[in-house]
This record gives structure tokens, C-alpha cells and sequence, in this order.
């Protein structure tokens, strides 16, 4: 057992609300909301890629390896990504995200953070930042759930 892998497997459970979230969400409630910032695809697309982001090794590799890049702030609504599309990126994140954990040693999680240092002081701060900007906007999306009458995630 590692530092590593207790955080990812923390993880995992933020990625399987995610998708329950994803589940629950009907087609024609996917790019709508009174205000735009509450628009699930576009939270969606922010929670993934942000993920995306601190799980690479420096921001110069995660713009180059970046599938979608949408701008979830300022792109319309209708040129957001689709469900399936989120739900395929996510899944490849989480394995990121996972591997970048799991693979990284103890000492290697409590070293010096040099490519996200307003994070935290090591990796394991960038990984515990991380893992409440996921929880973050998976309260957003459960509250969004909540407000249109749809099933709100299970809590893991």
C-alpha cells in the first residue's frame, strides 16, 4: 500500500459519481441551464479537463495532448462536446489520473512541486487539490441534477 494508491483509489470514487451524474442527465438538458456557467456539458468538459491538466507533467504537455479543446467558458453551447464524448475523455483521464498516482512512489508524492506550485508544496497537495476541484463540480452537477427532477448520484 502506498500514499499513491490510497489517493487514487479515492479518486475512483469521484470518477464513478461522475459518470452516474453523466447516466442521469437527459439529452435535452446536456448544453441548457438559465445560467451559463451551470451548463453540464460545459461543468462536465471543466471538471475533465482540469483533471487532465494536473495529472500531466507540466501544462506545455497537457496543451499538447489535450483531445478536446473546447473552451468550456467561452465556446457556445451547441460546440460543446456531446455526452459520449466527455464520457470516453473522462474515462481516459481517470486512467491518467490513476497511473500518475499509483506510479508515483511515496517519496516521489511528498517531493517539491515544481510544475503546479500554487497547488501546494508537493505532488500529493497538487493530487489533494485535484481531488476537491472534482468534488467541487460534482456538488455543481448533483445540485443541477436536484434542481430538473432527475436522480442525483450516490455519494461514494
Amino acid at each position: 500500500m502506498t500514499i499513491g494508491s490510497e489517493v487514487a483509489a479515492q479518486f475512483a470514487r469521484t470518477w464513478r459519481v461522475f459518470r452516474q451524474q453523466m447516466a442521469a442527465l437527459r439529452p435535452e438538458d446536456w448544453r441548457v441551464a438559465e445560467d451559463r456557467y451551470l451548463v453540464p456539458a460545459s461543468l462536465a468538459l471543466h471538471l475533465v479537463n482540469t483533471a487532465h491538466f494536473y495529472a500531466s507533467p507540466s501544462r506545455e504537455e497537457h496543451h499538447r495532448t489535450k483531445p478536446i479543446a473546447v473552451d468550456w467558458e467561452d465556446a457556445s453551447p451547441d460546440d460543446l462536446p456531446s455526452c459520449e464524448e466527455i464520457l470516453a475523455y473522462a474515462t481516459d483521464v481517470a486512467a491518467m489520473v490513476a497511473a500518475w498516482l499509483e506510479g508515483a512512489t511515496d517519496d516521489e508524492l511528498l517531493g517539491p512541486n515544481d510544475a503546479f506550485p500554487w497547488t501546494g508544496a508537493t505532488p500529493l497537495q497538487r493530487a489533494m487539490y485535484l481531488l476537491r476541484h472534482n468534488q467541487h463540480h460534482i456538488a455543481e452537477l448533483n445540485l443541477i441534477l436536484r434542481s430538473r427532477g432527475l436522480p442525483c448520484a450516490d455519494w461514494e
